[in-house]
């Protein structure tokens, strides 16, 4: 089963990348040519790394106690953000720590150049899932959007592994891509998340709340281009959009790093409408039966409650009445996107 974020209820931005427009050139300028420390305002500065060629940004937390929230680069006279992985994890004020950032640079938002998304689970999900859906002969693999043989060679389906001298694959990488070019990333990866932690990042252990109940780990990986597709759709927009009407209803960028970054139910609709876009399963004996990822890692964690409140608002009581009240048809509803 899924294994809960304190108020992400499973889901986590794992990794957030943020692409500004400048709108002082002038600083742009300073910093593209600068060296060591340089001070945006009085709580708040960057400095170089020496040895790599960006920046760090630094925020008076509390008491003069400063932290580094993100790592800052220049290129094509626009500014890149990573987010830092324990800021994510921590999740202290992310929106107002996105705005504060934004406005010391004096620039405007532009795009998210990536964001990964993942879910952590207590089982192996590729020994206990996916080889038992392999071997069921009563379904179909859906693959890109097309029904494919399972034993159809494809390279982008990938399985990387590695190990001891004895066990050469004692830990396995599955992936499954459907874009993997920069600005066009789009694909899941699948790992055993405990293993990697412990024999390579002991000290995100602590902040990522890693526990013995946590096996494997899904990410669903989304650059720009095809996240901005996916915000387009009729279904994103009706449901998370802003707008006098249904028919005009936007996802603007004001609303994407103002709220939409953080909202639960946001990141766990995109989240299962990428996974179920690149590969879901599809019954040979039943029309129109389909296994989707949420069926799959049984996740139950945001089908019901907090969604059953939006949609009914959103759609109204009657329409949304029958979707609502059966997981099951809410699921299918997700993956039909």
């Amino acid at each position: 089963m899924i294994v809960n974020r304190g108020n992400y209820n499973g889901i986590q931005i794992d990794k957030l990348k943020l692409c500004l427009i400048p709108n002082d050139m002038y600083l742009f300028k300073k910093i593209y040519d600068g060296n060591g420390k340089i001070e945006l305002d009085d709580n708040i500065y960057i400095e170089k790394s020496k040895k790599l060629d960006f920046w760090r940004i630094y925020i008076n937390a509390v008491n003069d106690d400063y932290i580094c929230y993100a790592k800052l680069n220049l290129k094509h006279n626009k500014y890149f953000i990573n987010i830092e992985n324990d800021i994510l994890y921590k999740n202290v004020g992310l929106p107002d720590i996105l705005l504060y950032i934004i406005s010391a640079l004096d620039a405007t938002f532009n795009n998210v150049t990536q964001i990964d998304l993942c879910k952590d689970f207590d089982i192996d999900i590729i020994e206990d899932k996916i080889k038992k859906i392999k071997k069921n002969k009563k379904y179909n693999l859906i693959f890109n959007g097309k029904k494919k043989e399972k034993d159809a060679d494809d390279k982008r389906i990938r399985m990387y592994a590695n190990g001891s001298f004895e066990n050469e694959d004692k830990y396995k990488t599955l992936e499954y891509v459907q874009e993997d070019t920069p600005i066009k990333q789009k694909f899941i990866r699948i790992y055993d998340k405990k293993s990697e932690l412990e024999q390579e990042s002991p000290k995100k252990k602590e902040y990522q709340g890693i526990d013995s109940d946590i096996h494997y780990r899904m990410e669903v990986v989304l650059s720009n281009e095809p996240l901005y597709e996916i915000l387009n759709s009729p279904e994103v927009r009706y449901f998370f959009g802003s707008g006098e009407t249904e028919e005009n209803k936007v996802i603007t960028k004001e609303l994407l790093y103002n709220y939409l970054l953080f909202d639960v139910d946001f990141l766990n609709y995109i989240y299962y409408k990428v996974a179920n876009q690149i590969i879901h399963f599809s019954r040979k004996d039943v029309e129109d039966k389909h296994l989707y990822w949420q069926d799959i890692l049984d996740d139950e964690s945001f089908v019901a409650d907090r969604i059953d409140a939006k949609m009914r608002k959103k759609m109204g009581k009657n329409n949304a009445k029958n979707v609502v009240a059966n997981p099951k048809s809410l699921k299918k509803f997700l993956g039909n996107w």
